[in-house]
C-alpha cells in the first residue's frame, strides 16, 4: 500500500524512492523548512514492543546528534497512527556498488576508504553500531562527498536463540546436507546482509564496533579490487557458512599496505581488528606516501652562455611495515617519546629532531629481546630523518632495520625486500648512486620473482630503478624502465594514482636530459592538471610538479613563466617545511638557474651562496648536491667576467665529480666544458680548445652525438676557432 499524497505534520509525501530493509522510502517536502527530505516507512512487521521501541527512541535521538559530513544525518523520529516513520536528510548520487561497477580512480578508492572510517570513527565513539554496512548503503553524492546511510538502524528486533549453532563443527570448509537445515533456520534470526558480515553476527551474537570493522574489511576488498569477497555462484547457505567462519577469497592484486590492512580488518577475532580511529590514520599513511618520499634528482643542463647543472625534485614514498603487536609495542614507545617532551618547559621552537634524540639511543637497549620491534623502530627512524634531511642518521637506522629483518625474516621477505628499498633511498640521498643501483636490482629481481612484474610494489622498485639510472647519466637506460613503468602504472593502478603521477614527472625530467624538451613539458603540465586536481593547488605533491615544470621550462627558454613558478614553489614550501629543508634548497637553486638566464646575476649569486653553504654543512664538499650547487655558483663568477674566481672552483669541481660520478658522466663532462670556456677567456686559447674536443668526445658518449648539449658543445668549439678577439662571446 503506497503512502504517497499523505502528510506527516509538514511533510508531504511525494513519490517513492524505493525499498530498505525496514521499509518503503519516500521523498518527501517539508512545507515548514522549506526543504526535499527522505522519509522510511517502518513496516509493521517490524514495529516494536515498547520497551525496545524505548531503546531505539534513544538510539534514533543519539544519532540526530551526529554531525559529520560523510552520515546521513537524521532528522526525527516520527511516530504516527499510520506508523513510525524516519525523516531523514535527502542523498542524492550512486551508491557505492554502482560506483564500483563503472570504476573508480584510485585516489578516489582511497579518498572513499577514508571518508567511511572517518565516520565510523565519530559513531563508534559514542558507541554507534552500524549492524549493514554495504556498499548499497554508502552513496557516492553528485558533489562528491560520501554518505553513510541507514546508520545504526538495522538491528536485530528478535531474542535470538543462539543454541541451534552448538553442535555445528566451526572450521569444517564445505556445508554438508545435516548442516544445511540448521543454517537455513539460523538466517531468519539475523539482520544484516551475510556477504558484509562479520563472523560473530554471523552466529546472532551481539554486533560491536569491531563488527563494523569486519564488515569495512570486506568492502575494502571490494572496492580496491573491483571483486567480491566470495565466490558469487555461492549458496546462501555456504555463504554464511563462510561468514561463520571468517573465510572470505584472499586479497590479490593490491599494494602490501593496502592488502595488510584489509587482512587485518578480516582478522577472525574481533580484538585483532584495527579501530576506525587506527584505519583512518592508515589510509593517511598511504594516501600520503607520496609526501614522504623527497627524491631530489640531479639531471644537467647545457646552457647558452653558462652550463649549470639543474636540480630537479620528484616525489617519493618510503613504506614502513609492521607486524600487529609490533606495532602496539612501537606506538607506546613513540607515544613515550612525544609525551616526555614538555612543550613549555623547551620553548616554542621545540623541532622533531629534539622529540628523537633521547628516544633513538634507547630503541637497542629497551628491545633487545624483540628484534623485531627493533627493527621496526629503526625503520621508523630511518624514514623520520629522510624527511628530516639528517641522511646519515637515516643511512644508520636503515641499515640496521635492514640487518635485523635479514635476519629474522630472511633475504626475500615483502618486509625485508620493502626496507631494502628504503635503504636505497638513504644511500641515493647520500650520494652513494651506484649502491643504490645495485640495491634497487636486486629488491626488484627479487619482488618480480614472487610478486610478478605488474604488482604495485616490483612496478614502485622499477620506478625507482629508473629514477638513479637517470642519476647516474644512463638516460637511455632510464628512459626505457621508466616507459615500460608508466605503462603498467597506467593499467595497475590508474592515470591519477600518485605513483603513476611519480612515474609520468620522472619520465620527463629524463626525457629533458636527453633533449626533447616539448615532450617532457607536455608531459610534466598533465602532471601539473592532474596533481591540482587529485591533490589540490597547494599540495606539496603538486608544487613539486610545478617546480619540475618550471625547470623545463627555464631550460626551454621560457624564463618569465619559470621565475613565477619557482617564486610560488618557493614561497609555498618554505610555509610547510621551513627554511633549511632540502626541498627548499633545490627550489633556491632552480630560481637561482632562471635569475642567471635573465641576467639578474648578483641575485643569483646570493642565492646560490646561500644554498652552497648550507649543504656544504649538511651534505659535506662532495656531495651531488653541493657539487651542482657549486657548479652554478662557478657559472655565475663566469658570467661576471670573476674568472680566476671561477676558474680554481671549476677546476675543484671536475676533480669532485670524476671522484663522485666517474670521469664520463654528464655533470663531469659539463664541468670540464665550463672549465674550457673559463680557459678561454683567460686567453689561454690551445688548451682551451684541446680540452672542448675532448668534453666533445666525452659528450658524445654521454649524451649521444645528436643531442642539442652535444650540437652546442660543437659550436663553442667553433666560436673558440673563429672569435679569439671577443672572448667574451664564448658560448
Amino acid at each position: 500500500m503506497t503512502l504517497v499524497g499523505t502528510t506527516l505534520g509538514p511533510i508531504q509525501l511525494i513519490d517513492v524512492l524505493g525499498q530498505g530493509g525496514m521499509g518503503d522510502v519516500y521523498l518527501g517536502y517539508d512545507r515548514k523548512l522549506e526543504r526535499r527530505v527522505a522519509v522510511k516507512a517502518i513496516r509493521h512487521e517490524h514495529q516494536l514492543d515498547e520497551k525496545a521501541k524505548a531503546r531505539m527512541l534513544r538510539e534514533a535521538q543519539m544519532l540526530s546528534r551526529l554531525e559529520h559530513p560523510n552520515i546521513c544525518r537524521l532528522y526525527d523520529l516520527v511516530e504516527d497512527e499510520q506508523g513510525d516513520f524516519l525523516i531523514m536528510e535527502l542523498v542524492s548520487g550512486v551508491n557505492l556498488q554502482e560506483a564500483i561497477t563503472s570504476g573508480i580512480g584510485q585516489s578516489e578508492k582511497l579518498r572513499i576508504a577514508r571518508e567511511i572510517v572517518g565516520a565510523l570513527a565519530v559513531a563508534h565513539e559514542q558507541n554507534i553500531v552500524h549492524r549493514d554496512l554495504k556498499p548499497e548503503n554508502v552513496m557516492i553524492t553528485h558533489k562528491g562527498p560520501v554518505k553513510i546511510l541507514d546508520f545504526g538502524l538495522a538491528r536485530d528486533t528478535h531474542d535470538v536463540d543462539t543454541g541451534l549453532l552448538d553442535d555445528l563443527p566451526f572450521g569444517q570448509e564445505a556445508v554438508s546436507d545435516d548442516m544445511e537445515t540448521v543454517l537455513q533456520t539460523q538466517m531468519s534470526t539475523i539482520v544484516g546482509t551475510p556477504k558484509y558480515m562479520s563472523p560473530e553476527q554471523a552466529m546472532s551474537e551481539p554486533p560491536t564496533t569491531a563488527s563494523d570493522m569486519y564488515s569495512v574489511g570486506l568492502m575494502f576488498q571490494e572496492l580496491f579490487t573491483g571483486r567480491g569477497s566470495y565466490s558469487p555462484e555461492i549458496t546462501m547457505e555456504a555463504l554464511l557458512w563462510k561468514a561463520m567462519n571468517a573465510d572470505s577469497l584472499p586479497v590479490e592484486g593490491l599494494s602490501s599496505d593496502l592488502t595488510r590492512l584489509i587482512n587485518r580488518l578480516k582478522a577472525r577475532v574481533p580484538t585483532l581488528r584495527p579501530s576506525a580511529v587506527e584505519t583512518e590514520t592508515q589510509l593517511n599513511w598511504i594516501i600520503a606516501k607520496p609526501i614522504r618520499r623527497t627524491r631530489n634528482i640531479v639531471l644537467t643542463a647545457f646552457l647558452v652562455l653558462l652550463v649549470l647543472g639543474t636540480t630537479l625534485s620528484t616525489i617519493g614514498f618510503y613504506r614502513a611495515k609492521r607486524s600487529e603487536r609490533a606495532a602496539q609495542q612501537t606506538s607506546v614507545f613513540l607515544s613515550d617519546m612525544l609525551v616526555k617532551v614538555e612543550p613549555r618547559q623547551t620553548g616554542i621552537d621545540l623541532k622533531v629532531v629534539d622529540m628523537l634524540d633521547d628516544a633513538e639511543a634507547k630503541i637497542d637497549r629497551d628491545f633487545a629481546d624483540h628484534p623485531l620491534i627493533r627493527a621496526n623502530l629503526h625503520n621508523t627512524f630511518g624514514k623520520i630523518f629522510v624527511s628530516l634531511g639528517a641522511y646519515t642518521r637515516a643511512y644508520n637506522h636503515a641499515e640496521k632495520a635492514q640487518m635485523i629483518y635479514s635476519a629474522q625474516l630472511g633475504d626475500v621477505h615483502p618486509i625485508t625486500l620493502d626496507c631494502k628499498n628504503n635503504l636505497a633511498t638513504a644511500l641515493f640521498q647520500l650520494g652513494r648512486l651506484e649502491d643504490a643501483e645495485t640495491l634497487l636490482r636486486e629488491v626488484g629481481k627479487a619482488r618480480t620473482r614472487i610478486l610478478g612484474a605488474e604488482h604495485p610494489d616490483t612496478l614502485q622498485t622499477m620506478s625507482d630503478l629508473g629514477f638513479i639510472l637517470a642519476n647516474l647519466g644512463q638516460f637511455k637506460a632510464a628512459e626505457s624502465i621508466q616507459r615500460d613503468t608508466l605503462e603498467q602504472e597506467h593499467k595497475q593502478l590508474g592515470n591519477d594514482h600518485p605513483e603513476t603521477l611519480i612515474s609520468t614527472s620522472n619520465l620527463a625530467q629524463t626525457l629533458m636530459a636527453l633533449g626533447h624538451y616539448e615532450e617532457a613539458r607536455d608531459l610534466q603540465r598533465k602532471v601539473v592538471a592532474k596533481s591540482k586536481q587529485v591533490f589540490g593547488a597547494e599540495h606539496p605533491d603538486t608544487l613539486t610538479a610545478m617546480a619540475n615544470l618550471a625547470t623545463i621550462l627555464s631550460e626551454m627558454g621560457q624564463y618569465q613563466e619559470a621565475e613565477e613558478l619557482q617564486r610560488l614553489v618557493w614561497a609555498k614550501e618554505s610555509q610547510v617545511w621551513g627554511a633549511d629543508n632540502p626541498a627548499i634548497l633545490i627550489s633556491m637553486g632552480n630560481l637561482a638557474n632562471t635569475l642567471s638566464k635573465l641576467n639578474r646575476n648578483d641575485e643569483a649569486e646570493q642565492l646560490l651562496r646561500e644554498v652552497v653553504e648550507k649543504r656544504k654543512r649538511d651534505l659535506g664538499l662532495e656531495h651531488p648536491h653541493t657539487l651542482i650547487s657549486l657548479s652554478n655558483l662557478a657559472a655565475i663568477l663566469s658570467v661576471q667576467n670573476r674568472d680566476s674566481e671561477a676558474e680554481a672552483l671549476q677546476l675543484e669541481l671536475v676533480h669532485g665529480f670524476e671522484r663522485v660520478f666517474g670521469p664520463d658522466h654528464p655533470s663531469t663532462v659539463i664541468a670540464m666544458s665550463n672549465l674550457a670556456k673559463t680557459i678561454w677567456k683567460l686567453e689561454r686559447y690551445q688548451e682551451a680548445e684541446q680540452l672542448q674536443r675532448e668534453v666533445i668526445e666525452k659528450g658524445k658518449q654521454s649524451f649521444g652525438p645528436e643531442h642539442p648539449n652535444v650540437k652546442k658543445m660543437i659550436e663553442r668549439l667553433a666560436d673558440m676557432q673563429h672569435k679569439p678577439q671577443h672572448p667574451e662571446n664564448i658560448k
